[in-house]
């Protein structure tokens, strides 16, 4: 951004930024003793002139707290490519419940193991873990420690995204308890992809905007994840159809969006 800014000193060529999400105190976890650093150059970013753009409420918020005001952030959701996910070929093996992500603390995936774990019987269900980082370790010396570690399978990395939009399709429930999520781009595939989307209530996660109605937002505990896990596996779907939601996010939709808010910048008229 910096550098665009830089690129474009002494033309009229306006700067319009997309922000996914703004760290704030989060750099302190995320680079210990450089956090100082992380913070000078988020700030400094957010005080460049330009036109701001933020992918949802939460994160437009977050970033007024630092640079611009809040009336001069837009918001434009990110996209999907709903056809895509629906045409997405199966795995030849599903799971009845599925997560998708990066294996961080804040991804909470622990919590969903123990939640699974405890109605896993009832259901004789199974669950698939894709994603890799640094809690994998951790997570599956756990699940060796759970009654139903035979029903849960971590499928690490997948580079084909087709493979992950596959197993969506495959899949019953998409569980993603994460606590900070700038957007939560999981979400609106899971829901192109048909399934009942689980996810946690936090003030730091855009989940409650992505999902709407079309899903189920539960407090990050084991207990609230299992008794929803338990509901949505006996069948319970929420009162939006998601699919008609993930429209919502599909390419054509932002598309639109983008342009219009970049024609606004064109013009002066932000």
């Amino acid at each position: 951004m910096l550098s665009s800014k830089l690129a474009a000193l002494g033309t009229d060529t306006p700067i319009v930024t997309t922000w996914h999400e703004v760290w704030r105190d989060y750099w302190d976890g995320y680079l210990g003793k450089l956090a100082p650093f992380g913070k000078a150059i988020e700030h400094l970013t957010a005080r460049v002139p330009q036109y701001p753009i933020a992918v949802s409420g939460i994160t437009a918020d977050r970033l007024a707290e630092i640079g611009p005001s809040r009336d001069r952030i837009k918001v434009v959701p990110n996209g999907i490519d709903v056809e895509k996910i629906r045409n997405a070929p199966l795995p030849e093996e599903g799971y009845d419940v599925l997560f998708a992500g990066r294996l961080i603390a804040d991804k909470n995936v622990a919590l969903l193991l123990d939640a699974f774990d405890s109605i896993a019987e009832r259901h004789d269900a199974t669950l698939g873990v894709i994603g890799d980082g640094p809690e994998i370790d951790r997570l599956q010396k756990q699940t060796a420690g759970l009654t139903h570690a035979d029903q849960i399978e971590f499928l690490g990395f997948l580079d084909d995204y087709e493979d992950v939009l596959g197993h969506m399709r495959a899949a019953q429930v998409f569980a993603s308890p994460s606590t900070r999520e700038g957007f939560g781009i999981t979400f609106a595939e899971a829901m192109a992809a048909d399934c009942t989307v689980i996810a946690a209530k936090h003030p730091e996660s855009a989940a409650s905007e992505v999902i709407g109605d079309a899903g189920y937002l539960v407090e990050p505990t084991v207990d609230a994840i299992a008794g929803q896990l338990d509901a949505a596996l006996n069948g319970d779907r929420p009162s939006t159809d998601p699919l008609e939601r993930a429209g919502k996010y599909d390419w054509d939709a932002v598309a639109e969006q983008a342009e219009t808010v970049y024609q606004r910048a064109i013009d002066g008229r932000w």
